[in-house]
């Protein structure tokens, strides 16, 4: 009996050991792969230049040459078009700036790495909404990579592949398929490296001259009651999200001038905000800029911005119109104005909106490259979905 037991157990070790060398062989799997890439902090230097294209198809690019330091630092400066030339953003880890030189504004707010980091939250949402796997990979800039598709459960999605750098994961391509159609290629690097270090004045954006400086903190995330309270009505929230969109926070914007909710949504690769407020005859509106659609139903209007295409981000709000006319809202007082399809930008929606001279509140933008890839967060969003029942 002891040597029955004796040689089951080396057999037993025998498997174990086979299971775990043949695991260790096959590497991490495509998720774990993209959840390191998507962390704040890449644990290198990096010093590139990259070509963020148009996911509309207009065939306008941007140039950017970037510089991140291992602790997630990072500094962004626009070399093309001429009309965007010049524009810069630095992220020093506390504080947020970028800089407009043609209208000769700087944005100053609260960086988006004091707040939790929700990669982990991001990727289980990934893996619900996308079936990843590992499709064959290209060289990129002189640089092996490892290709992750993304094929969305939900045909009205995209499929995308990240490509990543073999070595260290950093992002080096994003591309968005239909079918095995590609649509656009929409962040791609052209030189890349990874230097030992990166020059501490590299973290600091002092613009020459007097500048019109605009600070804003980060927005309070709020209860759907707490909401009501502060705005004067209740937001509109949809049962249920299209597309396998999920909310991650309810904020208030912080501008006295333009009270309104700020909603955080995901599939977990792609990311979009929805502003409502009330509008009222004789107030400025809001300035819509480059990827943004517009909606009204009653006196409340609805703004989302992502980089969803015009009628991803339509279907989007159609599921918060459906939801409030299900609520009892007539169907007569519905005015629905999407806005022309603009130009999708490198920028995501700064958190707060603040007021331009002589017109209404203007959505700014703030360079932060990572979004592109869905790696870095450049809005604060907690890790569990906001509560909607008080």
């Amino acid at each position: 009996m002891a040597l029955s037991r004796s040689f089951w157990g080396w057999i037993f070790a025998l498997v174990l050991t086979s299971a775990t060398t043949l695991a260790a062989v096959a590497g991490p799997t495509p998720a774990e792969i993209l959840l390191r890439s998507m962390q704040r902090q890449t644990g290198v230097n990096v010093i590139g230049i990259i070509e963020q294209r148009d996911g509309g198809g207009t065939g306008v690019s941007q140039t950017i040459r970037v510089e991140r330091d291992r602790h997630g630092r990072a500094h962004y400066l626009v070399l093309a078009p001429l009309r965007m030339q010049g524009i810069e953003s630095v992220d020093d880890g506390f504080r947020s700036r970028m800089y407009w030189p043609d209208r000769n504004v700087l944005i100053d707010q609260e960086s988006p790495s004091k707040t939790p980091c929700d990669a982990a939250w991001r990727i289980a949402l990934t893996k619900k909404n996308y079936r990843l796997r590992f499709v064959t990979p290209i060289k990129i800039a002189g640089r092996a990579t490892k290709c992750i598709e993304a094929v969305p459960l939900d045909n009205r999605m995209e499929t995308r592949r990240f490509y990543l750098d073999a070595s260290t994961f950093y992002p080096l391509r994003l591309e968005t398929y239909e079918g095995n159609r590609r649509i656009s290629k929409i962040s791609d690097t052209k030189e890349i490296s990874y230097p030992d270090a990166v020059p501490e004045d590299r973290f600091v954006l002092s613009p020459a001259g007097s500048t019109r400086t605009l600070r804003y903190n980060r927005p309070q995330s709020l209860k759907l009651s707490q909401a009501e309270k502060l705005i004067g009505f209740t937001p509109l929230l949809p049962k249920e999200m299209p597309m396998g969109f999920a909310m991650q926070d309810i904020q208030l914007t912080q501008s006295d001038k333009w009270r309104s909710v700020a909603i955080r949504v995901t599939d977990g690769l792609v990311r979009g905000t929805v502003y409502q407020w009330r509008s009222r005859r004789g107030e400025p509106d809001v300035e819509g800029m480059d990827d943004n659609s517009v909606v009204q139903v009653g006196d409340i209007k609805m703004m989302m911005v992502s980089d969803l295409d015009a009628n991803r981000r339509r279907a989007m709000l159609e599921a918060f119109i459906e939801s409030a006319l299900a609520d009892g809202t007539p169907e007569g007082l519905l005015d629905l104005r999407i806005s022309r399809a603009e130009p999708d930008s490198i920028f995501p929606a700064l958190d707060s909106l603040p007021i331009r001279p002589g017109s209404g509140p203007a959505v700014y933008r703030c360079i932060q490259i990572q979004i592109i890839f869905a790696t870095a967060d450049s809005e604060p969003s907690p890790l569990k979905r906001p509560d909607q029942s008080n």
